[in-house]
């Protein structure tokens, strides 16, 4: 998963110490008003291509301002027509899937989109760098039926195709045929077919992004906007008073500024988006011989102390966690609550029975950017020595230092914060042998678990809702990734704007369903 990994690091590097900001500013919040919206990111894009770009907010602004996907997950959390005006699954078990396009669908360029135009993005998808390569790698087929009709053929049955074409899943964003002849043209302008394009005489790559309508866009009424900003604006502090000086309209992921926040009069919200882990990557032990060993594992995890650390890293913006999922989403049971609990002497009699009576040392790898993991690093550094194993902290030089390694096994494990993602993308991205290096880079599987998945993947909902809970159990009883805290995502906006309250069913607001009140 290469980059999508590392930006889904540094989107949630903003939940960073939750509090107030230093000196609450007094002014207070203006209201939205005007026709410009302003949105604050605490980085720069990786790439403006959405193939390279982020996977969760704040880094799909880029791509959701620019790229219409397929299907929209709309702020009610229900799957609209984008792009798409119809799909489904053809049959059942899950293998074969249609879509129609909606006519005169407009890129930024003029071109008007095609089924034939759309099955080259897939090719392309397929191949790219990007950590939902994966799902266009199991189409065995892209038959195009009509000049606005296709027919994909599964290679293993996908019950998550919709959702995977809306915008929080990039498969779906469709590139424009100019931008798939020279992809490296896209790392710094846009060709697609959303509402908006780049204005690159007002743009200053990692400081300002300007937006302006596209003019070909198939649904003009849909425009809110007559210009949209990204600043990139990385200190809480700074970003809180430029929006009570009015320069910014709305941020998120930045706890550390909630309360101040809220009392200046913004709209603060605050809904479970992601869940903090120590992902173990090493899990058959090729490095680090010990994790390779379910004890250790259930040793590490029981020697951690939940409600402590989530309050000290996140605050009042956190809830601990056992298990992967968030409570309400696919696969999540009440019964794995508490499933492990803070027991040092219990971690210890295990670290025994496994054959480490005396602990053992590894090397813990942290995201260069995000504070909340260096601090959770530290904290579990501490937790552990009290049990015998010595984890050191090893923070990478630079982004791109860490970009590389994680590709490869040489990190054994991280801790990191995985977005709330359906199940069986879960399986396909991190728990499946054949998943991306950078999610899966030695290859380990489970056999009941690639049974259970493939049950999941041909059942109807009804069926796959048991099969989803029977993964979740065994995935928390591998100890794969010790859950630490749910995390909430943090908005904060000016009075008067609607259409970005988050929900259990849209966690990444998108820009192009912003209004002013």
């Amino acid at each position: 998963m290469i980059l999508g990994l590392v930006v889904i690091a540094v989107a949630v590097s903003g939940c960073a110490a939750a509090g107030s900001a230093k000196g609450t500013p007094a002014a207070a919040a203006k209201s939205q008003a005007g026709t410009t919206l302003t949105l604050a990111s605490t980085e720069g894009p990786p790439s403006l291509n959405p193939a390279l770009g982020g996977t969760r907010d704040p880094n799909d602004y880029w791509d959701d301002l620019a790229y219409d996907p397929l299907i929209y997950r709309e702020p009610n959390g229900s799957l609209a027509p984008a792009i798409a005006a119809k799909w489904g699954y053809v049959g059942t078990g899950n293998g074969t899937f249609s879509l129609t396009l909606r006519s005169g669908v407009g890129c930024s360029d003029g071109t008007v989109l095609t089924a034939a135009d759309v099955k080259q993005n897939f090719a392309y998808w397929a191949k790219a760098l990007s950590p939902w390569s994966y799902v266009a790698q199991n189409f065995a087929s892209v038959d195009v039926t009509g000049p606005l009709s296709l027919t994909i053929k599964l290679k293993a049955a996908d019950p998550n195709l919709p959702t995977e074409f809306t915008e929080g899943y990039a498969t779906g964003d469709i590139i424009c045929p100019g931008g798939l002849s020279n992809p490296a043209s896209l790392g710094t302008s846009t060709d697609g077919a959303g509402q908006y394009m780049l204005d690159a005489a007002a743009t200053i790559t990692n400081q300002t992004y300007t937006y302006v309508p596209n003019p070909h866009y198939w649904d003009k009424a849909a425009l809110h906007w007559q210009k949209v900003v990204v600043s990139v604006i990385a200190n809480p502090d700074s970003q809180l008073a430029s929006m009570q000086s009015g320069q910014v309209d709305f941020t998120d992921g930045t706890s550390a500024i909630a309360t101040a926040a809220k009392s200046a009069g913004f709209q603060v919200d605050a809904t479970p988006n992601s869940v903090s882990t120590f992902w173990i990557r090493d899990r058959y032990g090729k490095g680090v011989k010990a994790l390779g060993s379910l004890q250790v594992r259930e040793a590490l995890s029981d020697a951690i102390d939940r409600p402590a650390l989530t309050k000290a890293i996140y605050g009042a913006y956190a809830q601990p966690a056992d298990q992967i999922q968030l409570p309400g989403t696919e696969g999540y049971s009440a019964a794995l609550n508490d499933y492990y609990t803070y027991d040092p002497a219990k971690a210890k009699a295990l670290l025994k029975q496994a054959g480490y009576p005396s602990g053992f040392s590894f090397t813990m790898f942290v995201f260069p950017g995000s504070q909340p993991e260096i601090n959770m690093a530290q904290e579990l550094a501490a937790e552990w020595a009290s049990i015998g194993v010595h984890a050191s902290i090893n923070v990478p030089s630079s982004i791109p230092q860490y970009v590389a390694d994680i590709n490869g096994t040489t990190l054994p494990a991280i801790p990191f914060a995985f977005p709330s993602t359906p199940m069986m993308l879960n399986f396909s991205g991190r728990w499946s042998a054949s998943a991306q290096s950078a999610s899966n880079p030695y290859k380990v599987h489970d056999a009941q678990l690639d049974a259970l998945a493939a049950q999941a993947g041909t059942a109807t909902p009804a069926q796959a809702t048991a099969l989803y809970g029977q993964m979740e159990t065994r995935v928390t009883e591998l100890a794969w990734e010790l859950s630490i805290a749910d995390v909430d995502l943090v908005t904060i906006a000016r009075p008067g704007l609607t259409g970005f309250e988050p929900n259990s069913e849209y966690l990444d607001p998108d820009p192009i369903f912003f209004q002013a009140g």
